[in-house]
């Protein structure tokens, strides 16, 4: 009995935290969504460093996204490498810099671009800390560059899938989930009472 009471509150306990923390990511989503910037501002690339540094979370861990153009790309056209992805989608990663170096932004954009089109183009995107190190890109004057932990580089990426419309996506996700669970649950449900029924039928045959 001692033992049942002890599962049923730890279970409890369990599902009040999982509810909690559904509630906070679907709130958190929600903001998100509506503090999204509908346009890329366009900066610098030492004014998104600084916007990042003064870009705090105003609730929770949520805040506004940095969606940025950066004005000043120096593009290392030894790094733009066209690619195939495993669902045969196309796409295109490429470092660039500014002028000093002292920053480098890692980027993957949708379809075949050279380092050209790229230096004419408006690359729009959601900057965001490369946090991973030791991390590596080639260089058009040096080779490969090989940036560590040591190194004062700071390393950045822009997300250019996060758009408006994506970060709408999110709160649409979370608020579906629940429903998209109980489906899964209904599913296997009665795919195991079909599977009763079957066994049932067939004991009664062999019997």
């Amino acid at each position: 009995m001692k033992n049942n009471i002890l599962a049923k509150i730890a279970l409890f306990v369990f599902l009040s935290i999982l509810g909690f923390g559904y509630l906070v990511m679907l709130v958190g989503s929600i903001y998100e969504a509506i503090i999204f910037p509908k346009m890329p501002e366009k900066v610098t690339l030492e004014q998104a460093i600084e916007l990042d540094a003064t870009n705090k979370p105003s609730f929770l861990f949520f805040g506004k996204s940095l969606y940025v153009v950066i004005t000043d790309a120096k593009w290392e056209c030894a790094s733009v490498k066209q690619k195939i992805g495993h669902k045969y989608n196309y796409f295109t990663d490429g470092v660039f810099t500014n002028s000093n170096k002292s920053a480098v932004v890692f980027v993957q954009i949708d379809g075949f671009y050279s380092c050209e089109e790229l230096q004419k183009k408006e690359v729009a995107g959601e900057l965001q800390h490369a946090t991973r190190r030791p991390i590596e890109y080639e260089s058009d004057e040096n080779g490969k560059i090989i940036i560590d932990d040591k190194s004062e580089v700071i390393t950045l990426s822009l997300c250019t899938q996060c758009t408006p419309s994506q970060a709408v996506f999110y709160p649409v996700f979370f608020f579906l989930f629940p429903f998209m669970m109980w489906g899964i649950f209904e599913i296997a449900k009665r795919e195991q009472q079909k599977r009763d029924r079957q066994n049932l039928i067939k004991n009664s045959n062999s019997g």
